[in-house]
């Protein structure tokens, strides 16, 4: 990453412009790197130069504010509210919070002495905010419950990220990778945004799933209740979606379309269901709803598996659809063993 991308990127995260994307690619890259005492005094060198406000400032007081902030964060505890669900799965990267930290007060200090003209005494900086994060493994649906009234039903193999805290900015933000159904609590002077893949879906109050799986070609977002805006991370493409319709989006274009509320909506309310699937999609879902992997020999019938369950074991679903594929099964722990017949 060159020096112009680094500082472009600590620009748009600090005025929280970044996707999701950009945020994680700048993650990666400042836990990847030493941050020292030089390279904090360049970077904000090169701000002020950028800016042409390049003047003497007081760099031992500015480096001794930063330190004491990076020293509160790594002191910092994160604590789930109890208002969230009571088991969790948690990734936090310290270090990169760290680093984070280090990154937003370089700018903070930057536009103080700007506002200040380049005062030489430093004001303490804010700490950077903290990102929380819950996952569910195979085989795991999960409710998390929001400190604003709403709720988020979490499928299988997702994950959402949002700031620590949640209700003490002007939009209530999450980031979704993989799928969820969404109920909003309305807050007309507080929009709800989802960033998922490429596209933003912002709401006031309603109930609606994304489905932005990574190894998935398109984005889905289906409205149950209420009314949504569905635009590209780029903005170059919206929709507004009414109860009954879903945008599709194939990193190209937004198309709207109605959708079938039983297969779209059915996993959040444990309920298997397939459509004319292929072969392909049954075995895709079977091993994210049940923690298994499929061995397959032999050649399987590929298309046209229609059927639905509704919480029952995986033993009960392969019995049916053995029938319908030809082929012989057999369970052996986290392993489905398929034999064409």
């Amino acid at each position: 990453m060159s020096k112009d991308d680094i500082y472009n990127l600590l620009n748009k995260y600090y005025n929280d412009k970044c996707s999701f994307e950009e945020k994680e690619r700048l993650d990666r890259y400042l836990a990847d790197h030493k941050v020292d005492d030089d390279f904090l005094i360049n970077v904000m060198d090169e701000l002020l130069e950028d800016a042409k406000l390049r003047h003497d400032y007081d760099k031992e007081n500015v480096l001794l504010n930063i330190k004491n902030e990076l020293d509160a964060v790594k002191d910092k505890t994160v604590e789930l509210p109890a208002t969230y669900d009571p088991k969790p799965a948690f990734k936090f990267r310290r270090n990169s919070r760290v680093l984070i930290a280090a990154c937003f007060s370089i700018i903070f200090i930057v536009s103080f002495l700007a506002y200040n003209q380049l005062s030489k005494t430093a004001t303490p900086v804010p700490v950077a905010q903290a990102w929380q994060e819950i996952a569910t493994p195979r085989g795991q649906f999960r409710t998390i419950n929001l400190p604003d009234g709403s709720s988020i039903r979490l499928n299988v193999s997702s994950r959402i990220k949002f700031r620590e805290n949640f209700m003490a900015h002007a939009t209530r933000s999450i980031y979704l990778e993989g799928e969820a159904y969404f109920d909003v609590a309305s807050m007309p002077d507080k929009p709800f945004v989802i960033e998922s893949n490429g596209v933003k879906t912002e709401v006031i109050g309603t109930s609606f799933n994304i489905s932005a799986y990574p190894n998935q070609s398109n984005v889905y977002v289906s409205v149950v209740e209420g009314k949504v805006k569905v635009e590209s991370v780029g903005g170059d493409d919206e929709l507004y979606l009414l109860p009954d319709e879903m945008a599709t989006w194939d990193a190209v274009q937004l198309e709207r379309s109605d959708y079938d509320h039983e297969l779209i909506l059915g996993w959040a309310d444990q309920t298997l269901v397939f459509k004319e699937a292929s072969f392909k999609d049954v075995v895709k879902r079977l091993e994210n709803w049940y923690n298994v992997d499929f061995i397959i020999h032999g050649e399987i019938k590929s298309s046209g598996y229609t059927a639905k369950h509704k919480a029952k074991p995986l033993e009960v679903i392969l019995k049916g659809l053995s029938f319908a594929g030809n082929f012989d099964y057999k369970i052996n722990g986290k392993e489905v063993i398929i034999h064409a017949k």
